[in-house]
This record gives C-alpha cells, structure tokens and sequence, in this order.
C-alpha cells in the first residue's frame, strides 16, 4: 500500500538523524520541484523517551518561528495527546522546517488532525497536505482500511476550501446539517481542546478558542484567504476575523480508502517523475 504515501520510502541506514530508530523516512516533491524527508514516529510519547527533550525544544522553536510562542499548548496538548508525530526536514541541507500531529480515537474511527506547522518559507507548497495524507493514511490502516471521520480544529480559510473541494464536510457553504455522529465528535474536540470555549453544535464554531492563545489569532491583513470567494465569505460570517474574536472551526468528515487512492492518482499524473520509483 505504499502508494498512500504519496512518495518513495527510504530504509532506516540511508538516513542519519533520526529521532527514534523505530522511524519510518519517505520522501516528498514539493510543488516546486524541491526534495523533503518526513520522518515518521508512531507513538512518540513511547518512541521518544530518551530524545524527547530534544524533539520538545525542536517543535516548540518550529512553532514559535510559525505561529509564536505556543509552548504551554506544545507541553500539555500537541505532544502528549499525539498518537503520531511527522518532522520535515529538507533533503539537501537536513534543516527541520516542519512538523505535524494525530490523533486516533474511538477505537481508530476518528482521525484528529491536531496540528501543522511549517516554516513561512516553506508554506504554501502542498507539504502541510502531504502530512495530513500520511496522518490520515495511518489512521486508515489502524482502523483496517475501513472509512474514517476526520477532524480539525482550525480557523484557516485556505484550509476550509481545500477540504471542502474534496470532501463533504460540515460546516457546509452548501448547508448541509451535521449528523448526530459528527456533532458528537466536534463536541469531544471543542471541549477537549478549548473546555472554557462555548461550542455551537449548529455552526461548528468554537468561540475564542484562541483567545488563550492570541499568537494564533490572525490579524485582519494575515489571513490567509481561499481563491474561492464564497469560502472567503462563509469563514467571515462565522469566524470574525475583523473584531480578532479567536473563533475556529470544527471541521469534520468522512475518508475513505478509496477516497485516497483517487488523490494518489491525481498526484501521480502531476508528479509523475515521484512515482517512477513506485511503479
């Protein structure tokens, strides 16, 4: 099943640096034709005892140059409730430029996507998508390939239009209603992640679920809109961006297997010169 990763893997002594000597390395094209490693921890709060101070420093300075200083949320929320960790590292120089977390809960039913930072140089280039692939490929294999709900806790316009071209989610720009499945998840999420925060079952908008958190909070010249007006639209209404009110979405869907593979394939005609290796 190899082709889930989008990339071509490489074995453990082609590789120095790891973090764990139970890692997995695949690499990745970036849109503009550059060369990335991911290295691949499951279990890290298991893997990374003898290392995790070093990752701990490492993901709390990627955060800081990304987002700001976030080191409380690092400590309490995005390591220990990870059940994945992902590092980016560029191939020809080895510099870390991102990482990414998941979550798998409800018996691996449900794949939280907890968190994705990247470098601003390195932003905008399809690698926060790729991580999410392999998050969310992981989490269709622990569930046995079977159909997975998915879900993210992010105010991110560009994020919202990406997945909505893709899958079904809700909040809908189409008005779907949610179902009582999805409102269950969304729940759990908002009153894990932002337990002050009033969550609206209705319109999946947690309310100052940043507000403890302003480096997240973007400013009304930051934010980093879609090329899809509507989208643009829809997040104003509901998140309020010009008041900085540190409101986020709950988004929340479906992925099938075979949903993946389709990507896969789309991915395999634009990088063609990736997949060779795979063939």
């Amino acid at each position: 099943m190899r082709f889930w990763f989008l990339g071509s893997s490489k074995r453990k002594g082609d590789y120095k640096g790891f973090y764990s000597e139970n890692s997995k390395i695949i690499e990745f094209k970036a849109k503009d034709g550059e060369i990335f490693e991911v290295e691949i921890i499951e279990n890290p709060s298991k893997e990374l005892r003898e290392t995790e101070d070093i990752v701990m420093k490492l993901i709390k300075t990627l955060t800081r140059k990304a987002r700001g200083n976030l080191d409380e949320l690092v400590e309490k929320k995005i390591f220990p409730y990870a059940d994945i960790l992902l590092i980016v590292r560029n191939k020809k120089n080895l510099e870390v430029v991102g990482y990414a977390t998941g979550e798998y809960m409800e018996n691996n039913k449900v794949v939280f996507l907890s968190s994705t930072m990247l470098l601003p140089k390195v932003q905008n280039r399809g690698i926060g998508t790729f991580l999410n692939h392999i998050i969310v490929k992981e989490g269709l294999k622990r569930n046995k390939f079977r159909t997975v709900y998915f879900v993210t806790r992010t105010p991110n316009p560009i994020v919202f239009a990406t997945l909505a071209s893709k899958i079904d989610i809700v909040p809908s720009i189409r008005g779907r209603k949610p179902s009582y499945t999805e409102v269950k998840i969304a729940s759990k999420i908002a009153s894990k992640w932002s337990p002050n925060c009033k969550f609206n079952p209705e319109t999946f908008v947690i309310e100052g679920a940043y507000l403890c958190e302003p480096e997240l909070i973007y400013n009304s010249d930051k934010v980093p809109w879609s090329h899809i007006e509507v989208v643009n639209k829809f997040c104003e209404s509901y998140l309020r961006f010009k008041e900085k009110r540190g409101n986020a979405f709950v988004i929340v869907g479906k992925i099938s297997p075979f949903l993946i593979l389709k990507e896969a394939i789309k991915d395999k005609l634009k990088r063609s010169k990736v997949f060779k290796s795979l063939l």
